[in-house]
């Protein structure tokens, strides 16, 4: 389990004013987790731009103290009991993000990842139009897997080594860990020039990352 950065960010900046020295971190980690809290194994005199992202870190690998309650989410909860309504609010919402990353649904994308993912689409199918890719649709299932958006292209020309490869062909994203960014750019770039189809697989989704991929369609194979 782990959470984004994003998360840990806000978390630094929440806690900072509950967390300042000793005393305080042990009061609240006892508060939260009870005699646990000596378990953790914490530097609790570290600087406390430091000890935060470690207690958290801790947490998150310490996982649940009872089932279904995260220590993380356990330690937010006792301090919101001493905090006024506005940061009251702003910890109900950092709670449910962290919920969600510690407990992602089947193939939910982060949410520090939504609005880019939905804007990449909007883009890459616009551009998928614009180039003469028609019959592009939404929430479709192939097999055992659900395809966001598929786009058909009937006849289409790779170059691959010394032979050209001709066939009708989708293109498809999903999140996979083995692939990297520059790997996406490059084959994101290469299909956007040449009128790939589109689609994006969601079902075997395990990591935040996205890559381009083929699958066997008829007489066309990479």
């Amino acid at each position: 389990m782990a959470i984004s950065n994003d998360s840990i960010q806000q978390l630094l900046s929440l806690l900072k004013p509950y967390l300042r020295n000793e005393g305080e971190r042990r009061a609240y980690l006892i508060r939260a987790l009870g005699m646990k809290a000596d378990s953790l194994n914490l530097m609790w005199n570290e600087p406390v731009n430091t000890f935060i992202p470690n207690m958290v870190q801790t947490l998150v690998a310490f996982s649940e103290i009872t089932p279904g309650k995260p220590a993380l989410c356990a330690l937010l909860e006792v301090i919101r009991e001493d905090v006024g309504g506005d940061k009251k609010a702003r910890i109900d919402e950092l709670l449910q993000q962290i919920r969600e990353e510690l407990n992602p649904k089947e193939n939910q994308v982060p949410q520090g990842y939504q609005q880019a993912v939905a804007q990449y689409f909007e883009v890459t199918l616009k551009r998928l139009r614009e180039e003469g890719c028609l019959d592009i649709r939404k929430d479709m299932f192939y097999a055992d897997s659900k395809f966001n958006y598929v786009a058909r292209i009937v006849d289409f020309e790779l170059p691959f080594g010394l032979v050209n490869m001709r066939g009708e062909t989708f293109f498809m994203f999903s999140e996979f860990s083995t692939m990297n960014m520059k790997i996406l750019q490059r084959f994101s770039a290469q299909c956007m020039k040449r009128g790939y189809c589109l689609s994006k697989c969601s079902q075997r989704s395990r990591k935040n990352r996205i890559y381009g991929n083929f699958f066997r369609s008829k007489n066309f194979l990479l």
